[in-house]
């Protein structure tokens, strides 16, 4: 049982490098990401796979966890509270993304830290803006108009 023990453990001290370099080299590979907003701040839901299968050892043994530190760097032009995080999933709160002023909603540009498939931003009044292969999410302006109507009895 020791040896067992001592072998798993000497295993993952020696795939360390080999996992913080995949990560660098970006074998996390984030498929979609859908922005949300509450107010001013954005929930995030990212949906990511792992590539490299010493990477993937290494979450099976540890826990999704250890991606947390690629998810800090993506989002590092945010603010950012990481809420949930499983093996190909995340929910994140990013504080003071969008600003809203006499109808018109406003995102400031943002760098990711590195290329997302998908980006899904969703504004309160439910338009959406999908945006394909992009690393950074650049300013957007929607203007949201309501619709009156009158009901006469």
């Amino acid at each position: 049982m020791f040896r067992r023990v001592f072998a798993i453990s000497v295993a993952l001290l020696l795939m360390l490098p080999m996992v913080s370099a995949a990560e660098d080299a970006g074998y996390i590979h984030i498929e979609s990401v859908v922005m949300t907003f509450d107010g001013a701040d954005a929930n995030i839901i990212v949906e990511y796979s792992v590539d490299n299968l010493f990477a993937k050892l290494y979450m099976w043994l540890l826990g999704p966890d250890v991606i947390k530190q690629n998810l800090e760097s993506t989002f590092a032009d945010f603010q950012i509270q990481i809420v949930e995080i499983s093996c190909d999933e995340a929910v994140i709160i990013a504080s003071d993304v969008m600003t809203y002023n006499n109808g018109r909603y406003y995102v400031g540009p943002h760098q990711l830290g590195q290329s997302v498939d998908t980006l899904v931003i969703t504004f309160p009044d439910d338009y959406t803006i999908t945006l394909r292969s992009v690393d950074a999410i650049p300013s957007l302006a929607h203007t949201s108009y309501t619709a009156f109507y009158m009901i006469l009895l």
